[in-house]
Order: C-alpha cells, then sequence, then structure tokens
C-alpha cells in the first residue's frame, strides 16, 4: 500500500498537488467540512485501489477529480510567487506524462528497428506470454502494416525463462542461443524480478548476470530506457510499480549473440550455479 501511495504521489496526482492536499489536511483541519464530499470520494477510490489484487495507478484516476475540487480551497492560501510557482512546477512535472505518451513507445520503437534486420534473422523472445517484439507496425504512414510472422521474415523462439530453473532448462537455454542472431528482453519483467528470487532461480539469476556483463558473449545492440522523460530531465522512476513501468514506457534491450559463444559453455555454467544453491545431502 505504501509503495502505491508512493507512485499515487509522483506520478498520478503530482508532487505539487499532493503537496497541497497536505497542506489542506495539515494546516487547516477545520475546513474539511466544506469539502468533505470530494474528500470522500478521492478516499474511497484511492483506499480501493491500494487494496486491490493489481493496484495500478490509472485505477485510481477517477479520483483526481474530487482531488481537484478539495484543493480549490487552497489557492487562498498561497503567496504571490506560490501562485506562479506551483502552477509551472505542476505543468513542468505532469508534461512528463504527456511525453512519456507522445507515441514513441520503446515496443513500437524498437520493432521498427528490428524490421530493418534482413530477411531470415533468428529473433528469441524470453517467454510466450509476455510481450514479444517485434510488434504489429507499419513502415511508414498510410503503409502496410507487418505483424511478427509476415512474409515469415524471421524465425523466432522462446526461452521460456519463467520456467523452474533446471539442468534441461540449461541445456535447452543453451541450445536455443547457439541459434540466435538476436535476444530480446521487450521489459525488465522478467530481469528485475526474478534475480530477486536467487534461491528459487539461482539459475535464471545467473544467465541474466552474464548476460549484462558480457560473459555470455552477447553485445548490448539496442537500448531504449526513456524513464520518466522530464523536459531537461530524465527521472530514473524503474523502481515504481510494475503497470507503469512495464506498460507504459517499458526497458527494451536488444542483445546481439557474439561469435565468441559458447553453448557448452554457458550451459556449463549454468548447471554449475544450480549445483552450488543445492542443499549438502545429509
Amino acid at each position: 500500500m505504501l509503495r502505491f501511495l508512493r507512485d499515487f504521489v509522483l506520478f498520478g496526482a503530482g508532487p505539487v498537488a499532493s503537496g497541497l492536499f497536505g497542506l489542506l489536511l495539515w494546516r487547516h483541519p477545520r475546513r474539511w467540512g466544506a469539502v468533505i464530499v470530494p474528500l470522500v470520494a478521492l478516499a474511497g477510490f484511492v483506499a480501493l485501489t491500494a487494496v486491490g489484487q493489481v493496484s495500478a495507478l490509472r485505477y485510481a484516476a477517477p479520483g483526481l477529480g474530487p482531488m481537484t475540487m478539495a484543493l480549490a480551497p487552497a489557492v487562498r492560501w498561497l503567496d504571490a510567487k506560490a501562485v506562479v510557482a506551483a502552477p509551472a512546477v505542476a505543468l513542468w512535472w505532469g508534461s512528463g506524462t504527456v511525453i512519456l505518451h507522445d507515441g514513441q513507445h520503446p515496443r513500437l520503437a524498437a520493432s521498427h528497428w528490428l524490421w530493418t534486420l534482413p530477411r531470415g534473422t533468428h529473433l528469441t523472445n524470453e517467454t510466450d506470454w509476455d510481450e514479444s517484439l517485434p510488434s504489429i507496425v507499419s513502415p511508414g504512414p498510410g503503409g502496410p502494416y507487418r505483424w511478427p510472422g509476415h512474409d515469415g521474415w524471421f524465425t523466432f523462439e522462446t526461452l521460456d525463462m519463467t520456467a523452474p530453473d533446471s539442468p534441461e532448462k540449461a541445456s535447452r537455454m543453451a541450445d536455443i542461443l547457439s541459434r540466435t542472431d538476436f535476444l530480446i528482453l521487450s521489459s525488465d519483467r522478467q530481469s528485475a524480478v526474478m534475480p530477486r528470487l536467487a534461491d528459487r532461480f539461482p539459475m535464471t539469476t545467473a544467465h541474466y548476470a552474464m548476460l549484462t556483463s558480457g560473459e555470455a558473449c552477447f553485445a548490448l545492440a539496442l537500448e531504449i530506457d526513456r524513464g520518466y522523460p522530464l523536459p531537461g530531465l530524465r527521472f530514473d522512476d524503474s523502481w515504481a510499480q510494475e503497470p507503469w513501468r512495464v506498460y507504459d514506457h517499458p526497458h527494451v534491450r536488444i542483445f546481439r549473440r557474439q561469435p565468441c559463444f559458447d553453448a557448452k559453455g554457458y550451459a556449463f555454467r549454468l548447471r554449475r550455479a544450480l549445483a552450488n544453491d543445492q542443499p549438502d545431502e545429509p
């Protein structure tokens, strides 16, 4: 709940509106009665979202209207400088959301890049349930759309990263990667979460460590990480809730297999990571 409230303050209502709202509740509690209806509406939307199964910011969006109504009296408590500064800062911070949805979605941009690769390119995605790339795109305005299986342009495989770690998984991953030209991470949904469960996924944790360090002999060919794009500043929001950073602006990385990739050596390192995590025999 606290993480949702943090994200709501920063990316839902914005820090300026949230600060004014805190000022209302803290310094003017006697005036709550005048705005009790919008306060109850706001509290209801926020509370229902915070305790829901999916605490996505968009589900609390209907509470922004009542929050604006409750903040109307706050203008009278600001001096002349604050009356100018507050809207200016609010517009600057809010413009990050506008820029974030300017049509340059990282997955679409990466898809356009992938479609520049030659016919027969072998692509590997992480799972068959998360968003795979390339997405359906049009090469230009009014042009024909292309989809992943269009004209047999690409050869696709899937690593099935979320499968339980096992020696069989290590062999299968090594075999697939030995054939692929590009490994696609369309978001951090796996790479940022599974290594946190190192006891459960020691082999997968080792895979991501080797991939990002270059030990796996895959070089980063494309990376798109917009963060929260404020004018003049890129604000790192990689710690924010998953619906916000995975759907709205995922961190996309595409790795190119290098000639030095050794399938046997790679599989051996994964199995060693798995073996080192197994409990000793009694």
